[in-house]
């Protein structure tokens, strides 16, 4: 009698598992084709430095730009975290993302081409592509926050964490739908750009704080294990200081530099860089078990 093999892990890895690994890949694919492109265009420019990631957006990396922030978005709002913080931050994440995207860092203002006050703004042929996509977003966000209140109330378990997502969700959405169409739209198009990007790394800043705080796991290589936790409070740390540093930095050199310093591309770099690295070992992580326990309901 032939020996017993153990069973192929390809034959019994079921393909939402599958699908779970490939939406958590694509976020770390995105992240780095963004910072390839900007790479790319910074040689380009003989290794001159935009003021921010962002201000790329003004040149060729524009269509990487948008596509990773749109793609990234859907990402996260597709991904399940653990019931609560997590679930909620990730959601509401992913839904700035798309403004982040749509609505460019503003411009500093030359030779009157902002309004009567105004030190920067979105140069005027950029206007019409920013009002068609926002407006776009926030016409088919309405059916789509529809359609989530219905099949949470009717399908899924209607629970307070679900609650929570979904009203997060919907303040946003009336929030950016009531600035964007009845506010003062100067003020959108020069605000929009820093609140939802402020809002997004705040957020993906709670998520990593709060694996810090809830994982059990820990990562084995060889005979070598670390806690997953560990891990997650140094790169939180990192991300903390990085805020910390960007601005006493700021303080101390604002009337020292011969020129200005790009400290927000920096700082931005840093924290997308900070994110990719919790992003891939929380993708390690949860690899082989899929979705966390609690997001199973276990």
């Amino acid at each position: 009698m032939s020996e017993e093999r153990p069973p192929d892990i390809r034959a019994i890895d079921d393909p939402s598992r599958q699908t779970y690994r490939y939406v958590r890949a694509a976020i770390i694919g995105s992240v780095l084709l963004l910072f390839v492109s900007v790479t790319i265009q910074i040689i380009a420019d003989g290794g001159a430095i935009l003021s921010s990631i962002s201000a790329y957006y003004y040149g060729p990396v524009r269509g990487v730009f948008v596509g990773v922030l749109v793609a990234t978005g859907l990402a996260l709002v597709a991904v399940k975290g653990r019931p609560g913080v997590e679930e909620i931050s990730l959601n509401l994440a992913g839904m700035l993302a798309p403004v982040v995207a749509f609505v460019p860092t503003p411009l500093p203002a030359v030779d009157g081409s902002c309004r009567v006050g105004a030190q920067r703004c979105i140069a005027a042929e950029f206007l019409p592509g920013v009002e068609n996509n926002m407006a776009a977003l926030i016409l088919i966000g309405a059916p789509l926050l529809v359609l989530a209140w219905w099949t949470a109330i009717r399908i899924i378990d209607f629970n307070r964490s679900v609650r929570l997502s979904l009203s997060g969700a919907t303040a946003v959405w009336i929030g950016f739908a009531i600035w964007f169409f009845f506010g003062p739209r100067g003020a959108f198009l020069e605000a929009a750009h820093y609140v939802a990007a402020g809002l997004m790394f705040t957020l993906i800043v709670v998520v990593v704080g709060y694996n810090a705080l809830r994982t059990d796991h820990a990562l084995t290589v060889g005979e070598t294990s670390v806690p997953c936790r560990h891990i997650y409070r140094v790169i939180g740390v990192l991300m903390a200081l990085s805020l910390v540093s960007a601005l006493v930095f700021h303080w101390v050199t604002r009337a020292a530099l011969d020129r200005p310093f790009p400290l927000l591309f920096v700082l931005e770099a840093i924290l997308l860089l900070l994110f990719m690295a919790f992003w891939i070992v929380q993708t390690w992580e949860f690899w082989n078990a899929g979705l966390p326990a609690e997001a199973k309901g276990q």
